[in-house]
């Protein structure tokens, strides 16, 4: 049984995978894993139109507030490659139109500029991370602040920001760039 605040539990009466296709009538979308934000994202493209339905898959820099300027959440993301890849993917794809779960509906240029800016922010985090842990090891807590610092915009978001840098630690944790060292 759920939760009250889940909600109770559901019976599934299908499930989507990469390649499956939604036949909507006056249109057929089809299925795209995009991983990264999460393990099983999955986002909807209409290849007729070039409409890129992607929720959380991308974002950019990150969420800035009503006003249109301040930063209030950075990029979130558990896996860096797959989040890279998912973009490097898009990219490819080259949507016409691309429809976020955070951001306004974005067309042509500025598509391809939304995702180069995602990719962005991914390569600057990773230097970040590896620049702060070249010279000597770090606490999680010093990691945090130094990297907000490093890409800028998030020095009161290091706790927003420590999922996206400890996807980038187990990359390089991963590939022998770096090892986890338990506090004395």
């Amino acid at each position: 049984a759920g939760t009250a605040a889940a909600g109770p539990d559901t019976a599934l009466d299908g499930s989507l995978e990469e390649g499956s296709t939604l036949d909507l009538g006056a249109a057929t979308l089809e299925v795209l894993h995009l991983p990264g934000h999460s393990s099983g994202h999955l986002a909807l493209i209409d290849p007729r139109t070039g409409t890129a339905l992607i929720g959380d898959a991308v974002m950019g820099r990150g969420f800035v507030g009503t006003d249109g300027r301040q930063q209030v959440h950075p990029p979130a993301y558990g896996d860096a490659d797959a989040y890279r890849s998912s973009i490097d993917r898009l990219l490819e794809l080259a949507p016409e139109r691309l429809c976020t779960g955070h951001f306004p509906i974005m067309e042509g240029e500025d598509v391809r500029a939304f995702l180069a800016l995602s990719a962005g922010f991914v390569d600057e985090l990773e230097s970040a991370v590896r620049a702060e842990l070249e010279d000597r090891p770090r606490s999680l807590e010093e990691l945090l602040s130094a990297c907000a610092a490093r890409v800028g915009g998030y020095a009161e978001m290091q706790l927003e920001l420590a999922r996206s840098i400890g996807a980038h630690l187990e990359r390089l944790e991963r590939d022998g760039s770096t090892e986890r060292l338990d506090s004395p």
